[in-house]
């Protein structure tokens, strides 16, 4: 709920929305760096996408072994696009 008063200060639609089961971000209306290299692989180039660093670092949710592999795999994607 913190998450979301900060994130939906405009007076439009929000752009995080949630309830009991899942949660949604707006994807259209906010630039996603990680999105735009596997739509165009020549943004890597772009200052901000030549080394994004590793995606989602730090995050970690204990038990969460599904999770865990998934971000493996998008970071291998992610690392692969970049090279």
């Amino acid at each position: 709920s913190n998450l979301r008063i900060a994130i939906n200060v405009t007076d439009g639609p929000p752009l995080l929305s949630a309830d009991s089961v899942k949660v949604r971000l707006d994807l259209e209306r906010i630039d996603v760096d990680v999105r735009e290299l596997h739509t165009d692989v020549t943004n890597v180039r772009a200052p901000a996408l030549a080394d994004p660093g590793e995606l989602l670092e730090g995050l970690d949710l204990p038990g969460e072994e599904g999770f865990e592999d998934w971000l493996r795999e998008q970071r291998q994607q992610v690392r692969t696009l970049i090279e």
